[in-house]
Order: structure tokens, then C-alpha cells, then sequence
């Protein structure tokens, strides 16, 4: 089961919603990463099961609202390589809590709680 903590930065005031580091659910998984270019967290789908003869990744918000395709005939696990979700061509690294504010460079405090957890 996958958890999305909310991460604050006391410094800059920055905040992000992600998982914090590597999270797997029944038909994902995401890394957190931090994308150098528009220096904002975000959880990046690393494998997902689709249907067979598609290769497009879903949006990880339609992955975590859809129907378990665990069972269905004609699926199959992809990887997929961690990028921005506003443009492929940025800079990325993973991220993994305790790490840095990816603004003024200051430890981000993880919330006790999870946000949201999922499957």
C-alpha cells in the first residue's frame, strides 16, 4: 500500500504533496523525484500494469482513481523512466526522504499522517 504525505519546508514555506521516496501500490509504483528545471517534487509512475498494446503511461491521478486491473486478461507490467510531468526534457533526480527543499536547499518536514493512501 502506497501513502502521499504532505512535505513543508519551514524556510521558504514550500509544500508538496508526494510520497516521499520509492511507494508501491497493487498496480503501480511511483519514485519521488525532483525535477532540477522547475525545482518542485512530484511522484513519477516507475511501472504500472496497462493493457497489452498500449504503452502509454496514464496520469497518476487516473492511476489511482481507476479499477484494479489485477486479473484481467491481456495486461502486462511496464517500466517506465521517471520524468517531469511538465516536459520530458528536464533534469531529474530521485528523491528520498530525510532530503532537501528543491528551492532554498533546507530539510522538508514529512507531516505525522498520511494524505491519501492507496493500492
Amino acid at each position: 500500500m502506497g501513502r502521499t504525505y504532505n512535505f513543508e519546508c519551514e524556510e521558504c514555506g514550500y509544500v508538496a504533496k508526494v510520497a516521499g521516496g520509492f511507494a508501491e501500490g497493487r498496480d503501480f509504483a511511483v519514485q519521488t523525484i525532483a525535477c532540477l528545471d522547475c525545482r518542485e517534487l512530484q511522484d513519477a509512475v516507475t511501472s504500472a500494469v496497462i493493457p497489452e498494446g498500449t504503452n502509454e503511461l496514464p496520469p497518476l491521478t487516473q492511476l489511482m482513481r481507476r479499477m484494479p486491473l489485477a486479473g484481467r486478461r491481456n495486461t502486462k507490467w511496464q517500466k517506465f523512466v521517471p520524468a517531469c510531468t511538465n516536459s520530458k526534457s528536464h533534469v531529474v533526480r530521485p528523491w528520498n526522504q530525510p532530503d532537501k527543499c528543491p528551492r532554498c536547499g533546507v530539510f522538508l518536514e514529512r507531516d505525522a499522517f498520511p494524505l491519501v493512501q492507496w493500492d
